[in-house]
């Protein structure tokens, strides 16, 4: 028999009213901020909820005891706020649910009046304003006014502050508690973080999972008022109609309730994140300080594991209810389908896992190789590497996992899971079919055809919230390994390090006796290994100099970074007084001014900054570039040279005005001529900047040895203490000129971040003509692939036809002859439809998977990192590493992904449209007299707020650059703001970044969701509308509608709600060709740079042994950098004869490494040639050039990777020549002293971990031997 909504709806209304109630005292009890007296403990609103509303159309005189008990309570007691409220509101939803389950009435209108008065009497103005909020953001009310404004005038900045303002307060407010002694402290502080304001989220899954479910019988009773319309007055049909059209429009919102559980996962993933940057910038000599760079990434795995407990909570609470009314009508017949779901799920799940067993997976995210190409293109050239990069792009797929297979673990793998997805898939159509088989064996009855698709509707909703939960059960695997790492990182132990004693807190008589830095029997690791130095005892007093000497690799830039507390100090005591700044030896550049690179964060003193420049001899620099010291400074100090970046570096210092100056050889990227200026007037004399400051100099030179107050030599892990009497320093007064500087133009590529203009929607940015732009693409990917993809489509959408008209007979068929037969024929057509359409679907994805990730996305990636890597060196001072990475990231991803599914998915869109209109003529042509509405409502929703929802993306997408940018300066630079002590300053400028894309975020998601929802309500309309038409038809017995079924009435509503979605998708072709134009504008501005080798295959290939001689000849030589006014080399004629020693001197900017970037054909000649063994390198590849010198480089880089990664990532050389190199290069015990990480993985560093400057500059020579 049908379920009746008297049996199963009303009482479903008022369990979400009971549920609702009790659930809003929950909530308005632990608001601490509605909370104002309670006499009454506050406990009491639990049980008081439960009494005064429990289904009170059957409790009888307990509910009348209950409700007299509560208003006598209210009245004479007076208790608390929160309580109060929560009566009223329960009342409230118990008067509606009484007054829809029985019938419509005076007394519940009055009851619905007076305790909704009551309950907005009781709140106050705050509380009022907090609900208008939240009602506001149901109905996207903010979203709808920035579509208003933006149609009036082009946004502001501040616009979207004015509405979002308040959630970023939310999204970046302090509720992180985390707690490292506790055992699972990170799961934990989320699971604290997530309870209350996920609470919310939990009850509407849980509402529109019932509101799903209840949609089969809403729609049951529909189909049984159009089979049996002699049954059911015609206004219930109507009402129905109405009934399930609100549904639909609640079920629809589940795309909303995932976008409140992301925005939840974010906001929790965004606190941990910034704990862990806080962690580094806060103390030195972390241990695993490498992990930190995965902290966004391991946040958001460990939150959504986390998280997602709570949906298949939901999952399970729905899942229940809708088993237990199943049960209602089939009896023990609904247990099958259940069994069948779970089983069906454990077993794929299962499945999956013993396939993951078969691959290599790694725990940490791919490293970004775009910003290695970026960070140390100079040497990727110089060594010839790019085949490294154009291997990694043939093989990058998107994914977390780097697995490797043979080719038979692949077949069977591809298999498998070609099973598991039939076999997933069609699990809705074998439990259907089994449960209904069962049911009318069971009972030996038919079903009619109304109560048969109520059925069919419900197990298969059944089996997704089962589904969701067996699944569950093993997903969280994935989530220990991030939660691992995450409490690694979060209880990473600060290492003892150099104590540092502000001057404020040191009386400064006393200060000037204490030594200004003292060690004592200091023993020094990195990491907590092998100790590096060992022993060290020193003491250095307030305005002395000392000088740090020894081989290169001992530990002299150890020793600074010991005594600045960036060393793990594993023995012995160490203090020093005052505030302590380093200078490296090759400073961390920001992208970012000149200037703001030498204030960092400190406020701007003109007149100190002025002697600042002077002294380090930058106002020359500053004269020959055309914006001064405004000019930008590329990624990591691209744009300036050795020489530049080394006095930017010691302005920077001395511009933080410290008392102690850690200074690791500034000297030795300057000229001598530069250097003595230094010396004159920073370091040495009264008169000198430094002068009267506490100086640690580490030099390779005498120049400044005589000056100096003691001599601190290093040497095999021990320091030798030589004390000395300085002798007085007579300054040289000299007039420098640097004028021979090279102009370094400035950045223009860089947009203007001050800009307040959101992106217009009415300004077309596009500047590639569409049908080009595809053109382009086409030629890129070829076009033989989409025109099989076309033909497939085609096949598919004649299927899916075929199996409809089939599908619909054998139900037609039930209505018309019901029995037993026709309706196990309708079962088993159904079941063959569900296998044939898997099959399709398992085809399609087989079928894009190959389009996107096997032949794609090697083309397109391989073209655009072989654009990037072979364009001349120039090229990456002009482009900022953020265009780089968003080319590779967003534009090449989006072409190799979205270019083709677009394109296969319009073409899919087209013939299912055909095929619906078809099929919709054939039920009831008058049912099209609808259409032009419909059409008008989307042509006004695609030009009204489309536009805008774009437009907002690209805002979105901008503010997310802006974001990372903040973030990658913040985790490449995190050594010198920690020691600069501008960690606020940096965390500010980040949090602005993070705020700001909060906002923007939120703004395109409101904007996306208010189109969603207008498309939404349109379908709905339009399927109401048709469904009237339909009704009208048969009450009056015109056309075709005279004979309508079930059957048909379903298919049409199906037909209409898929017709909106097709014509949406048609409508917003324009828009999403432009929006794939313009990623095929950033795409072609990487991909086509002009190749610094534009012929490599027409040049001439060297002998194999050569260069046999090392003879070099320059040849009236000349050379110019790209967009420098005079030449870098003028005119050079010079022989080299093997076997010489060569050295080249000169002022700085003079061309020195010029003429090295001259012999790598880094820069092309502009006349005259150079000759190698009689071999004019013009004539031969970059590739065969390249590898046949060798280079030890003035910047020396390191790669990630291991160790034998940097000497031959191309795998070129035995095992035996590397640790021949090794040997020579004496650095074997770095080697042996590398330790595996409690991940069970070898370490894996970069430069910034373990090896210092010394023993980067050995690494780079072994490369060369």
């Amino acid at each position: 028999m049908i379920v009746h909504s008297k049996d199963i709806l009303v009482p479903f209304i008022g369990d979400v009213a009971a549920i609702a109630g009790v659930v809003s005292i929950l909530l308005l009890h632990q608001r601490s901020k509605w909370r104002t007296y309670s006499p009454v403990p506050q406990t009491t609103a639990i049980p008081m909820a439960l009494l005064i509303y429990f289904r009170p159309q059957h409790a009888g005189p307990l509910f009348s005891t209950a409700n007299t008990i509560a208003l006598t309570s209210m009245t004479m007691l007076r208790p608390g706020h929160v309580i109060r409220i929560g009566f009223h509101i329960t009342q409230m939803y118990g008067a509606v649910a009484t007054a829809i389950s029985t019938a419509w009435n005076v007394h519940a209108a009055l009851a619905i009046a007076l305790h909704m008065t009551l309950f907005i009497g009781e709140l106050t103005g705050t509380e009022r304003k907090h609900i208008r909020e939240r009602i506001a953001d149901l109905f996207l009310v903010s979203a709808s006014k920035l579509i208003v404004l933006a149609n009036m005038r082009p946004l502001q900045r501040s616009d979207l502050r004015r509405f979002y303002n308040q959630l970023a307060n939310y999204m970046l407010g302090d509720g992180l508690e985390l707690d490292p002694a506790q055992r699972l402290f990170v799961v934990r502080a989320i699971i604290r973080m997530a309870m209350l304001p996920y609470l919310p989220v939990f009850i509407a899954d849980c509402i529109i999972g019932l509101v799903e479910f209840m949609e089969g019988a809403v729609l049951g009773k529909l189909m049984h008022c159009i089979d049996e319309p002699a049954q059911a007055s015609p206004a219930d049909a109507y009402a129905y109609l109405a009934i399930l059209a609100l549904m639909r429009l609640i079920a629809s919102q589940r795309m909303r309730v995932d976008y409140m559980r992301r925005a939840e996962i974010n906001r929790i993933s965004l606190q941990i994140e910034m704990a862990i940057f806080h962690m580094p910038l806060a103390q030195a000599a972390l241990k695993h300080e490498h992990m930190f760079r995965y902290g966004k990434y391991h946040a958001s795995k460990v939150v959504e594991g986390v998280i997602n407990i709570y949906s298949q909570t939901s999952s399970l609470v729905t899942a229940s209810i809708a088993f237990y009314m199943t049960k209602q009508t089939m009896g023990s017949n609904a247990f099958l389908p259940a069994y069948i779901y779970v089983g069906i799920s454990l077993g794929a799940r299962l499945t999956r896992v013993l396939l993951d067993w078969t691959s290599r997976w790694y725990v940490l995210q791919p490293y970004d190789h775009v910003e290695e190409i970026c960070a140390s293109i100079t040497s990727i050239k110089l060594y010839a590497w790019e085949k490294k990069y154009l291997d990694w792009a043939q093989t990058y797929r998107d994914d977390d996992e780097s697995e490797i297979y043979s080719t038979w673990v692949w077949l069977v793998r591809v298999v498998v899971k070609g099973i598991l997805i039939m076999i997933h898939t069609t699990s809705k159509e074998m439990a259907t079919f089994v449960s209904i088989a069962a049911y009318m064996r069971a009972t030996n009855a038919n079903i009619p055809a109304a109560q048969l698709l109520q059925l069919r509707y419900q197990i298969r909703h059944m089996g997704l919230q089962f589904s969701q939960i067996a699944g569950s059960l093993i997903e969280f695997r994935h989530v220990r390994a991030s939660n691992t790492i995450l409490e690694c990182s979060l209880r990473a132990e600060h290492g003892n390090t150099v104590d540092n004693v502000s001057m404020e807190s040191t009386d400064t008589a006393m200060s000037e006796r204490l030594s200004a830095v003292s060690l004592n029997m200091c023993d020094f690791t990195w990491g907590g290994g092998v100790s590096i130095l060992q022993g060290v005892s020193l003491d250095i007093l307030p305005h002395h100099l000392a000088i740090v000497t020894g081989p290169i690799g001992v530990g002299k830039s150890t020793l600074l970074q010991a005594i600045g507390g960036e060393v793990h100090m594993c023995a012995g005591h160490g203090r020093t007084i005052g505030k302590v700044v380093y200078v490296s030896q090759r400073p961390w550049m920001m992208g970012d001014t000149i200037r703001n690179n030498i204030l960092f964060g400190l406020d701007y003193d003109q007149v100190w900054y002025q002697r600042v420049i002077k002294a380090c001899a930058l106002e020359w620099d500053f004269s020959t570039m055309s914006d001064g010291d405004m000019t930008m400074v590329g990624s990591r100090g691209m744009n300036v040279s050795g020489g530049q970046r080394a006095r930017i570096g010691l302005a920077r210092a001395i511009y933080a005005r410290a008392d102690v100056y850690l200074l690791d050889d500034p000297l030795s990227a300057v000229d001598s001529c530069v250097a003595q200026w230094i010396i004159d007037h920073v370091l040495l004399g009264s008169n000198a900047l430094l002068g009267q400051s506490t100086r640690v100099l580490v030099t390779n030179t005498d120049i400044v040895t005589p000056y100096a107050d003691q001599i601190l030599r290093v040497d095999g892990g021990r320091i030798s203490v030589t004390q000395q009497t300085p002798i007085i320093h007579i300054p040289q007064h000299q007039e420098v000129e640097l004028d021979t500087a090279r102009n370094v133009p400035k950045d223009k590529s860089r947009p203007d971040n001050t800009s307040e203009q959101v992106c217009d929607h009415r300004v077309d940015d596009c500047h590639v003509d569409v049908w080009e732009s595809m053109a382009y693409m086409g030629k890129v990917c070829g076009y033989g692939v989409l025109l099989v993809s076309i033909v497939f489509i085609f096949s598919k959408a004649m299927v899916w036809h075929y199996t409809t008209t089939l599908t619909l007979a054998a139900l037609r068929a039930c209505k018309e002859s019901p029995s037993v037969e026709a309706t196990m024929h309708y079962l088993k057509i159904d079941l063959a439809t569900g296998l044939v359409h898997t099959t399709a679907l398992l085809i399609n994805q087989v079928h894009l998977h190959y389009i996107t990730k096997v032949h794609y996305t090697p083309i397109v990636n391989t073209k655009l990192i072989d654009g990037l890597i072979h364009a001349p060196l120039d090229t990456f001072s002009e482009l900022r590493q953020s265009d780089i990475a968003t080319a590779f990231y967003h534009s090449a991803w989006g072409l190799r992904c979205f270019l083709p599914v677009l394109l296969l998915m319009e073409a899919s869109n087209m013939t299912y449209m055909f095929n619906h209109i078809v099929s919709a003529w054939r039920i009831s042509p008058a049912a099209f007299t609808v259409l032009p509405l419909t059409a008008c409502a989307l042509y006004l929703t695609a030009i009204y707020v489309s536009p805008i929802s774009h437009s907002l993306e690209k805002e979105e997408l901008k503010s997310s650059t802006e974001y990372h940018n903040a973030r990658h300066m913040l985790t490449d630079g995190t050594s010198t703001i920690r020691v600069f002590g501008q960690r606020d300053s940096f965390m500010r400028r980040l949090m602005a970044t993070v705020r700001y894309n909060t906002i923007a975020s939120k703004a395109a998601l409101d904007a996306r969701q208010l189109e969603v929802t207008l498309c939404i309500l349109v379908k709905q309309l339009m399927a109401c509308s048709a469904m009237t038409v339909l009704l009208l038809q048969q009450r009056f017995n015109v056309g075709k509608g005279s004979t309508i079924t079930s059957a048909e009435a379903n298919e049409m509503m199906t037909v209409c709600i898929s017709l909106v979605a097709y014509f949406t998708e048609l409508v917003k072709i324009p828009e999403m060709l432009r929006e794939r134009a313009r990623l095929v504008a950033d795409y072609h501005q990487i991909a086509e740079l002009p190749s610094e080798d534009p012929s490599p295959a027409s040049n001439q290939v060297p002998p194999e042994n050569w260069p046999d001689k090392g003879k070099i000849e320059f040849v009236d030589y000349g050379m110019r950098y790209k967009g420098a006014a005079s030449r870098a080399l003028d005119g050079i004629s010079l022989t080299i004869n093997p076997g010489e020693k060569l050295g080249i001197v000169g002022r700085t900017g003079a061309g020195k490494s010029s003429l090295v970037k001259a012999l790598f054909r880094l820069v092309e000649a502009e006349q005259g040639k150079i000759v190698i063994d009689g071999v004019d390198i013009s004539t031969l590849s970059l590739r065969e050039l390249r590898s046949r010198l060798g280079i030890i480089p003035q910047d020396s880089a390191l790669f990630f990777g291991s160790i034998r990664d940097n000497l031959d990532p191309l795998r070129e050389h035995t095992i035996e020549e590397i640790w021949a190199s090794i040997i020579k290069a004496q650095l074997v015990d770095l080697v042996n002293r590398k330790e595996v990480t409690e991940l069970g993985r070898q370490n894996q560093e970069d430069e910034e971990l373990n090896l210092n400057d010394g023993s980067t500059q050995e690494e780079t020579e072994r490369r060369t031997r």
